[in-house]
Order: structure tokens, then C-alpha cells, then sequence
């Protein structure tokens, strides 16, 4: 029995070494079984790779990774030149985003002209300090997963060739009762009015400046006030609102998206026309704000007036020409570049108006001087008020004040 065990012991040795010499698929095609997995093959999780079906098959699977976003395309040829005193505005166009949403940013950024990162628009009215050349201008678009960019572009400011004479705005009362633009004799020059027949008949040289006073956005309403306006060369612009609300506590709510709405609509379908607004203060008038509320890039309006009026009886000696300052100061700060900001000069007081004092001619020349210095070329200046609104005195029964703003219009 020994003897047999050591000959089979012996046998199996031999065996097994011929084994391992041929490696493993030796054994295997020996055996006619499946060989033990090699490392490699143990790594993977003990099978054989797939083959090429099912390797196609896995790759389709739930675990995959997303299908890559296009990159947007984005288009448009900028202007490359704007006039001092004029309004710029570029809007790109955007196409093959996918629906994806989409953030625009720039690059060198003309420190005149406001940028809205929704839509890419560029818009502002540079100012004659703003003369030069805005260099290397960059605006770009992304969907999150790609982005593109125009070509880098300049915008040249340049001086007026002749320059206009400066446009001069008082509210209320403006026709006698024979039609004629009453202002006029204190040159004033941009007419507050509400139909088309009044702004076809002002006299030569006189703009129109359309009292809207809608914030509900381009709704039907809107757009059929608007629209008798369009291609009239008298036009100057629309006054959307008079201080609105932006918080709903004092007056209906108006959103910025609905002032959006209505100054898109309005520089889409009457090209040329301003869109302008007097803004609320909802600080104090000597610490003013306007932070979070209304600029050129939340809502697309050109201009905004501005009205710390510094005559009141709660001033110390009844005069505070600070709160001007505060007021430009507060409105830069919000987001409303020098060029948009509109004066609104004080020209009136008393009657129901117990908190406000009409101003003195030299409380008059000093405030026009005050704002002269902080904005020296707007647009245009609006003078409040002409007309009578709660039994107050106004220009129009102040021959005094009349004869301080005919200088003040004359020279500018």
C-alpha cells in the first residue's frame, strides 16, 4: 500500500507540474472547464469583459453622463460711435441656447452705460465728460455649461457738432385757453401733454412730453395710448410714472419688471422716443435712497428725475441745498449713471403743499447753481410746477421766478 501511495503521489506531481508550465488556459483546454480568474479579471468583479454588444449596451445606461449643452450662439453689430447728450443702446440677439438659461456679463464696461446681465442690453446717455473712446468692449453669454462672446468692440463719444440748444420741461397748466403753449415766454421748450391733436399743434421748436402714468406693463391699455404717437417728429418721450412705488406701502405697487415692459415696448415700436420717470425717496431728504428700487438696468428707462426739493420749513433757516447733493449721491449709488439723472428744480410751495415753501429768487438761483455743478448737462431739466396743484404758488403766478428760469433757459 506505501509502495502504490508513492507511485500516485509521485503521478499527480508530475501532473500537476505539466500543469504550470502551460499556465492556466492550458489546464482549462486540458480539463474542457472554465479556468480560475486571473487577477485582472478578479478585479472587475470575477467575469470575463463583456463583449462588444453588451459593453455598447452598458453605455446607454441610467448611469451615463448627460448629453453636452450647445453653446449659445450670440449676434448683433454695436454702434461704435454715440453724440454727448444722446442715448445709446445695444441689445444682442441670442439663438441655440436649448432653452437653457441664460446670464450675460461684460467686459470694460463704459462707466456712462448701464448693463442688464438678463438680457444683455446696453444702454446710457453719455454726457459731454464722457467725451473719448470706451476701448475693448466684451459681451459675453453663458448657459451654465458653455458661453460665447461677440467680438470685442469700442463706442466713441463725440462732441455735438452744433450743439442744441438744452431741452427745459415744466409740469401742468401748460395751454391757455386758446391752445397756445403758454411756458414758451420763459423759455421752456418740451410740453407737458396728454393726445396726439395738442402735440401736432405745439409751435416749432417745442417737443412733447407724454403724460402716461400707467404700471400695470404693456397690456392693452398701454399700448393703445401709446401707439397714436408713433412717427411723430414732435415727440420727445413718454412719462411713465411720477414717483412709484416700489414697495406698495405708500401707492399701488409697481414692479420694475412692469416698467420694463412698457419702455421695451415703447423703444421697440417708437424708435427715437425717451422713457422717463421721477423716482421716490424712501429714505429722509437728508439721508435719501433709492437702493433696490429703479434703474436703467431693472427696468430699461432712459431718464430719472430726481426731487429733493430744498426749500421746506423743517430746514434749519427754512433752506437745505445739501439734500441736492445727497440726492445725485443716493441715485449713483442705486445703479443710475450721471447721464440718465433728470433735475427736478423746485418752483413751488404753500397752499396744500404746508411742507414745501415756494423759493425766494435767490433760493431759486442758488438751487439752479447747486445742480448745475453736480449735472451739468442732462438731457433736459424739469421745473415743478407751472400750474397750480393744491391752491400753492407756482411759476405761473410768480412772474419773479418766471424771469429767474428765462435767464437759466436762455444760457443753457
Amino acid at each position: 500500500m506505501r509502495t502504490q501511495l508513492h507511485l500516485r503521489t509521485a503521478l499527480l506531481t508530475l501532473v500537476l507540474s505539466l500543469c504550470a508550465c502551460n499556465g492556466p488556459d492550458a489546464a482549462a483546454t486540458s480539463t474542457g472547464s472554465s479556468a480560475l480568474p486571473t487577477p485582472a479579471a478578479a478585479s472587475a468583479g470575477g467575469n470575463a469583459p463583456a463583449p462588444p454588444a453588451a459593453a455598447a449596451a452598458g453605455a446607454t445606461g441610467g448611469n451615463a453622463p448627460a448629453a453636452a449643452v450647445a453653446a449659445p450662439v450670440i449676434s448683433g453689430t454695436p454702434a461704435t460711435s454715440v453724440v454727448a447728450g444722446a442715448v445709446y443702446r445695444f441689445q444682442p440677439t441670442v439663438s441655440s441656447h436649448g432653452g437653457h438659461a441664460l446670464t450675460f456679463s461684460i467686459q470694460n464696461r463704459p462707466s456712462w452705460a448701464a448693463f442688464n446681465t438678463s438680457t444683455g442690453l446696453l444702454a446710457g446717455s453719455p454726457g459731454k465728460v464722457d467725451v473719448g473712446v470706451d476701448s475693448n468692449i466684451i459681451i459675453s453669454v453663458s448657459n451654465r455649461s458653455a458661453s460665447a462672446a461677440l467680438p470685442p468692440f469700442s463706442i466713441s463719444v463725440t462732441e455735438p457738432t452744433a450743439s442744441p440748444p438744452q431741452l427745459h420741461y415744466t409740469s401742468n397748466g401748460n395751454f391757455a385757453a386758446n391752445g397756445s403753449f403758454v411756458p414758451g415766454a420763459a423759455g421752456f421748450n418740451v410740453a407737458d401733454l396728454g393726445d396726439v391733436a395738442t402735440l401736432n399743434a405745439l409751435p416749432a421748436g417745442v417737443l412733447g412730453l407724454v403724460w402716461l402714468g400707467m404700471c400695470n406693463g404693456a397690456d392693452t391699455a398701454f399700448i393703445a395710448a401709446v401707439q397714436p404717437f408713433t412717427n411723430n417728429a414732435k415727440l420727445f418721450g413718454f412719462y411713465l410714472m411720477d414717483e412709484p412705488d416700489p414697495t406698495g406701502q405708500y401707492a399701488p405697487l409697481c414692479t420694475a419688471a412692469h416698467l420694463r415692459e412698457e419702455s421695451d415696448w415703447i423703444h421697440a415700436n417708437v424708435p427715437g422716443a425717451r422713457t422717463f420717470i421721477v423716482m421716490m425717496n424712501l429714505g429722509t431728504p437728508t439721508n435719501p435712497t433709492y437702493m433696490n428700487t429703479y434703474n436703467p438696468q431693472n427696468t430699461g428707462i432712459d431718464l430719472f428725475g430726481l426731487d429733493p426739493y430744498p426749500v421746506r420749513p423743517q430746514f434749519t433757516g427754512g433752506v437745505n441745498y445739501n439734500v441736492i447733493g445727497a440726492a445725485v449721491s443716493a441715485a449713483e449709488a442705486a445703479g443710475i449713471p450721471l447721464g440718465a439723472i433728470v433735475p427736478v428744480f423746485q418752483a413751488f410751495g404753500g397752499g396744500g403743499y404746508t411742507s414745501y415753501t415756494l423759493p425766494t429768487v435767490a433760493q431759486a438761483q442758488q438751487l439752479l447753481a447747486t445742480w448745475g455743478a453736480l449735472v451739468p448737462n442732462p438731457v433736459f431739466d424739469y421745473a415743478y410746477s407751472w400750474g397750480q396743484q393744491s391752491g400753492d404758488q407756482s411759476l405761473a403766478n410768480s412772474p419773479d421766478l418766471q424771469a429767474v428760469f428765462a435767464q437759466h433757459n436762455a444760457a443753457h
